[in-house]
This record gives structure tokens, C-alpha cells and sequence, in this order.
């Protein structure tokens, strides 16, 4: 990587299917960095945790209705809530 760049990570976000991987893969593939997926991280923290250990990243998995049943502000704290 060139030590001129500044930028050490980009975090890509928007909403569900208007193209982001689409984007991340192009964007790595042009500055030859590695990518990784939010998802990814998450998906390894649930595998590596219990729910005792960190109940709200479980969340959607054993209480997905729940979640579900969330307004936008209600979604936005648990988003925010599972962030590591």
C-alpha cells in the first residue's frame, strides 16, 4: 500500500441492495487492499461467544421476531448496541 494514502480503513454503508459489496469489491480490487465484510466480523463474534457472554449480538438469532418487531429508533439502539 502507498505510505502517501491516509486512509487506513473505509467503511462502506447504506441500505439492504443498492450495491455496496459490489462497490467494496471493485474499491479493493483497485487499491489492492484486502476487504472484509461487516457481516463477517459479526458472524465470528456470535461463533465466538455465547448469549451469556454477549446476549445482543445473539439477539437475532434467538429472538428474531422480537428485533423485528422494533421501530427505527428501537433498530438504530440495538444496531448500535451490538457493535464491538
Amino acid at each position: 500500500m502507498d505510505d502517501a494514502r491516509s486512509c487506513q480503513v473505509l467503511l462502506l454503508g447504506g441500505a439492504s441492495g443498492v450495491g455496496k459489496t459490489h462497490v467494496s469489491y471493485a474499491l479493493a480490487r483497485h487499491f489492492d487492499v484486502g476487504f472484509t465484510s461487516a457481516d463477517d466480523i459479526s458472524t465470528a463474534l456470535e461463533r465466538l461467544t455465547t448469549p451469556e457472554q454477549y446476549p445482543v449480538l445473539h439477539e437475532w438469532r434467538l429472538h428474531a421476531e422480537e428485533v423485528l418487531r422494533l421501530d427505527d429508533v428501537g433498530m438504530l439502539v440495538h444496531t448500535l448496541r451490538t457493535a464491538p
